[in-house]
């Protein structure tokens, strides 16, 4: 550090006294000594160079008059010790979760939330369910590169408590680009089939995938029957980037 303050001393009198430009260039080590070769190189240039590896800095100056070779000798050092940059930090990830059930038929009024009334839409015209009911929303959160896991369980028509569907939803989170990645994704159900008063069999369904998706943007991901009467499990995905 005393090296380095008696650099920035010297370099600032003889920028007062001689009209010279200087620049200061962050560098990362090698482990040799090969950089101080620059010195050599720059030599004959009339670009003076000064390196302080504890710091990981370099200083460079000339002339006024010289500043083309100032420029050039900068781009040289960079091309062969790229600067100091600063990590990226990770980014967050929030996706929402909507299990819905779907059923054939318009008599039972939708609670579904506004924002699916699209992908709902293009489930009508593909499937011919008609009616759609939230089974459950879960908004979760994950730094990307990171897996995301939920579990619990939501109602089911006729179906005493203990016996209630339970659920598990897990995926891979990256970034690429602009698009989040859904990568490995499982969701399971294991869902009840009443045989008789309180007697139930219980069938896994689920749904495997992996996929990109724009921030914001609602996708249904995919559709399982739970029985021939009961209609289908639907898995709705959105995803955005947060702070």
């Amino acid at each position: 550090m005393k090296h380095f303050l008696i650099l920035l001393l010297a370099s600032g009198l003889l920028l007062a006294q001689s009209n010279r430009i200087n620049r200061i260039i962050e560098f990362e080590p090698d482990g040799s000594d090969q950089i101080k070769n620059f010195e050599k190189l720059l030599g004959p240039s009339s670009v003076g160079f000064v390196v302080e590896p504890s710091l990981k800095l370099i200083n460079i100056w000339t002339d006024a008059a010289n500043k083309e070779k100032l420029d050039e000798a900068e781009q040289l050092i960079r091309r062969y010790y790229k600067p100091k940059i600063s990590p990226a930090r990770d980014k967050n990830v929030e996706v929402t979760l909507y299990v819905l059930n779907g059923k054939q038929g318009t008599a039972e009024p939708s609670d579904a939330p506004s924002q699916l009334a699209p992908v709902l839409q293009q489930i009508k015209q593909s499937t011919g369910l008609g009616t759609f009911k939230i089974l459950e929303i879960q908004i979760l959160r994950v730094r990307e590169g990171n897996r995301v896991e939920a579990s619990g369980v939501f109602a089911w028509p006729d179906t005493n408590e203990s016996a209630s569907p339970q659920y598990q939803f897990k995926a891979d989170v990256a970034i690429a680009n602009t698009n989040i990645q859904l990568n490995a994704l499982k969701f399971g159900c294991r869902m009840p089939i009443k045989h008789s008063e309180n007697q139930y069999q219980f069938r896994e369904v689920g749904i495997n995938s992996s996929f990109d998706l724009k921030p914001n943007q609602i996708i249904v991901v995919g559709k399982s029957n739970a029985s021939s009467k009961d209609g289908a499990i639907i898995l709705v995905l959105s995803a955005k980037i947060v702070d």
